[in-house]
């Protein structure tokens, strides 16, 4: 029987393609808002701080995430639904006045980013309850696709819309493209509020615990933190690197953004098999080791499909990655306090991102941004191939363990046991 044929499967899906069209939305800041900044100040450092901004929102994550695990989730999505298209309407209207400033659009960035946070803590911890744990590598791989079409799509489409309404056109879509998701939520099973009275909440140290105790989520999580940090520098220099060393049009701009898209949706789909093939541990270490040769030689490279197809590898395997650390999730973390373990672990793999951020806006703006996006991509690969060394990672399983090492050859040449 097809997976679509159960009823709870298909709803998960209705919920994942409203979760995805409101993203859509939400994904045309991605370009839109590092182009504002430009616009304004001309300056890579601004720019820099500006992906900063979206960085610091994952530290506000657990006390965010414990409104989630508290209260009913599907108001708390849509709260998280309403800053964000209050925000960027808010925003549009004071772009298309010309009274735009620098302090401006970092709060409304800040803004945009808790919403952001919040409903992602929220969705997270809906889909933990509703996909049937036979379905969840396959809906988890699934929704990667969908993930990454969005992320990569969205400010494809941003390019093009930017070119023909300009920056207020874009942030008037952002804010109407959270109706679908609004309208899902509204519709949910009510089970869906939360799992456990208040006194089985527990504390943020005792979800720091469990977070922990899961060794191979542990592992796989600081190994993501090193990959988001570095491949942060890359994203807060991409637009700056389009506009101020390659010259892009915001239709250029839109299309190496289309481009980007191609490689990391390759391999999600592949997603399943891949995991299961390799385990989500080696699939982690060589997307790292990817993305960070595929940095390295982004400078080098001219035209929005070259450099948008580079940017792609840089984020390789990510949906299988994510597909997988997903899974591992659903495996071993209770549900009522799915939301504060999750914020605790995007706190770890995304917190020090800001830093990054502004390094490379810094850097960018005393040497320029192609050696910058080099030196990352350099760091990268040293990142995998010290992964790769220690062997750990490698060996993380989809429910969230440490698999036994590989025994040695004996002194015979031949594998297994010595002869007796």
């Amino acid at each position: 029987m097809p997976v679509t044929a159960n009823p709870a499967v298909r709803r998960v899906l209705a919920l994942m393609a409203a979760t995805a069209v409101t993203g859509v939305g939400s994904g045309l800041f991605l370009l839109t808002g590092p182009w504002l900044m430009y616009n304004i100040t001309h300056s890579a450092f601004w720019v820099g701080v500006l992906s900063a901004m979206a960085g610091l929102m994952f530290w506000a994550g657990p006390p965010l995430a414990h409104l989630v695990d508290r209260y009913d989730r599907r108001h708390v999505q849509l709260l998280a639904l309403a800053v964000q298209a209050l925000t960027a309407l808010g925003l549009g209207i004071v772009v298309a006045r010309g009274a735009t400033t620098v302090p401006v659009v970092l709060a409304a960035e800040l803004l945009l980013g808790a919403g952001s946070n919040l409903g992602q803590l929220a969705n997270a911890s809906i889909l933990s309850t509703l996909i049937p744990p036979q379905a969840r590598l396959t809906l988890n791989s699934w929704w990667s696709v969908a993930t990454l079409l969005v992320r990569y799509g969205a400010p494809g489409l941003a390019g093009f819309v930017l070119a023909a309404g300009g920056v207020p056109l874009a942030l008037y879509l952002q804010a109407a493209a959270a109706i679908p998701l609004a309208a899902a939520s509204l519709l949910l099973p009510r089970h869906v509020i939360r799992h456990a009275p208040d006194e089985a909440l527990g504390t943020l140290r005792q979800a720091w615990s469990v977070l922990r105790s899961a060794r191979g989520l542990w592992l796989s999580t600081w190994a993501m933190a090193y990959w988001n940090w570095t491949f942060a520098g890359l994203l807060a220099l991409l637009v700056y690197f389009y506009r101020s060393d390659l010259h892009f049009t915001a239709t250029q701009a839109g299309l190496a953004g289309l481009a980007a898209g191609v490689p990391p949706i390759g391999f999600a789909l592949l997603g399943p098999w891949l995991n299961r093939r390799w385990g989500p541990g080696r699939v982690l270490v060589g997307s790292i080791a990817l993305s960070g040769v595929a940095m390295a030689t982004l400078p080098a490279l001219s035209g929005p499909a070259w450099v948008g197809g580079a940017v792609g590898m840089a984020d390789g395997p990510i949906g299988p990655v994510l597909a997988g650390l997903t899974t591992m999730m659903q495996h071993r973390i209770p549900t009522h306090q799915y939301a504060r373990v999750t914020a605790l672990r995007r706190m770890v793999s995304m917190g020090a991102t800001p830093t990054a951020s502004v390094l490379a806006g810094w850097a960018a703006g005393q040497v320029g941004a192609p050696p910058v996006l080099a030196g990352f991509g350099v760091l990268t690969v040293l990142g995998a191939g010290w992964a790769a060394w220690r062997g750990a990672l490698a060996r993380v399983t989809l429910l969230g363990d440490i698999g036994p090492r590989v025994p040695a050859p004996s002194a015979g040449g031949m594998g297994g046991d010595p002869a007796g």
